[in-house]
């Protein structure tokens, strides 16, 4: 597959710096990642493994809620709509997401389903072990017809909703498909991170994002060669009724396939990669405020290739800024 130049610095700086006062509704799994720091130096004599010796408990709101922190980080203005649960790790997430300037209007609580909480234990810089809790029904009842309420609500003012799904239950299909419907009914453009098998209640999306393995799993195929991944991004496309679809490869960059033109490979930048947790979310963040900013379908895809090259170099889960990305195009 090729590889193309999409747009010179300049243009790709005058997208970035529009991204100002956009308005995104993020829809989908909110969660939780807590960060236990501590040192490990002797082995239990209750059993062969480490005691980690902790000396601080930092959080970070994560899914859908990391989505929302980058959008604001990006300059934009973002409200989160998912589902928490009645108990101090809700009132946590509440707490930072409104910290970071993000609007949690559209936050739902669910007193039969706990807060998804992504616990990390670190020890000299190396995580030891992580350790979920949360629940992966899909929402019902009271909890549905909130949430439905409350994307009903938030349409009219926004410019753009993001479905991020990572399977935790929030994104139904009634919920994920009616999100789709009103956004194209109003005109506004839609971007989705899909979790496969699950990917026929976001057809007709604007924008579509998934890495490799995800492509894989959607298609029932094996990619082995450029070869297969045109073929895989085409019918996927296709299949899904998609604007564009973009299929990220890790340090083999970014693969982008839209109606009636030649896939386009953007290549990934070369950076000293610490950690890709939370890479997705950069890319689908920042690509979605370039389209709703003016930029081509190509152009969004070279600025979202940026901001996840910017992410892996950053330690656990964190937000890119717009300076970052500025200074990714150089």
């Amino acid at each position: 597959m090729p590889e193309h130049n999409i747009a010179a610095p300049e243009r790709l700086r005058e997208i970035v710096n529009a991204f100002a006062d956009r308005r995104v509704l993020v829809v989908g799994d909110i969660m939780l990642d807590e960060y236990v720091w501590g040192e490990a130096n002797r082995i239990s004599p209750e059993a062969p493994v480490m005691v980690v010796e902790v000396r601080d408990t930092t959080y970070a709101i994560g899914g859908a809620g990391n989505v929302g922190h980058n959008i604001r980080s990006l300059g934009a203005h973002p409200r989160l709509c998912g589902v928490i649960g009645d108990d101090m790790m809700g009132k946590i997430l509440q707490g930072i997401a409104a910290g970071a300037g993000i609007d949690t209007e559209g936050l739902v609580c669910a007193p039969d389903r706990p807060t998804t909480v992504k616990t990390r234990i670190v020890a000299h810089s190396q995580q030891v072990v992580r350790v979920d809790r949360e629940t992966r029904d899909p929402i019902s009842g009271t909890a549905l017809d909130e949430m439905l309420v409350k994307v009903k609500h938030a349409i009219p003012t926004i410019d753009a909703v993001i479905l991020s799904d990572y399977a935790k239950g929030a994104l139904t299909d009634e919920l994920t498909e009616t999100v789709v419907s009103l956004a194209r009914a109003a005109g506004k453009p839609t971007a989705a991170n899909l979790k496969p098998p699950r990917v026929a209640p976001f057809r007709g999306a604007t924008l579509l994002t998934l890495n490799m393995h995800e492509a894989e799993r959607a298609s029932n195929e094996t990619i082995r060669c450029d070869a297969d991944l045109h073929c895989v991004g085409r019918a996927l496309r296709e299949r899904l009724d998609c604007r564009a679809l973009l299929i990220t490869r890790g340090a083999d960059g970014v693969a982008l396939f839209t109606d009636g033109v030649e896939p386009v490979h953007i290549p990934a930048r070369r950076v000293e990669v610490y950690d890709v947790t939370g890479a997705g979310d950069a890319v689908i963040s920042a690509s979605t405020l370039a389209l709703i900013s003016g930029a081509s379908p190509a152009e969004a895809a070279a600025i979202g290739n940026l901001a996840g090259n910017a992410k892996v170099r950053k330690l656990g889960v964190a937000p890119v800024t717009t300076g970052e990305i500025l200074e990714m195009i150089g």
